[in-house]
């Protein structure tokens, strides 16, 4: 069963992924920006390390170039991985042998709805407790 799209709806949906798309990648390069303008070293090394193939401002590396560069990858996974442009609930998989926290036990594979911003908060996830 196929429904044929009319005019106002293919435009209404193309908007939606313009909008929503430039939303989230605006997001998480200020947040990425931000946070290499507050490590004036690491700056500099990505800097150095997009120079080599990228020597001036008009320069057009391609992809491939661009994604053989380490620090650039790294810069990158660690922006989106902080600034979780998609404000939604992250899946996590129970490991081996389950776990217990607060007196509450999930067995191994138990998929659970985890929020982003649970991730990100370290302490939460890496104190040592007697559960």
């Amino acid at each position: 069963h196929s429904t044929e799209l009319n005019k106002e709806h293919l435009i209404s949906e193309g908007i939606l992924m313009i909008v929503a798309g430039t939303d989230t990648t605006a997001a998480s390069l200020t947040f990425t920006l931000h946070h290499l303008l507050q490590q004036p070293e690491l700056y500099k090394k990505l800097q150095d390390e997009v120079s080599t193939v990228m020597s001036t401002l008009q320069t057009e590396p391609s992809f491939q170039d661009l994604d053989a560069l380490p620090l650039l990858d790294a810069c990158v996974k660690e922006g989106l991985r902080l600034s979780c442009p998609t404000r939604t609930r992250l899946p996590r998989v129970v490991p081996k042998g389950g776990w217990s926290f607060n007196g509450y036990y999930l067995p191994a594979g138990v998929c659970f709805p985890m929020p982003w911003n649970m991730v990100l908060l370290r302490q939460l996830w890496l104190r040592e407790t007697n559960d």
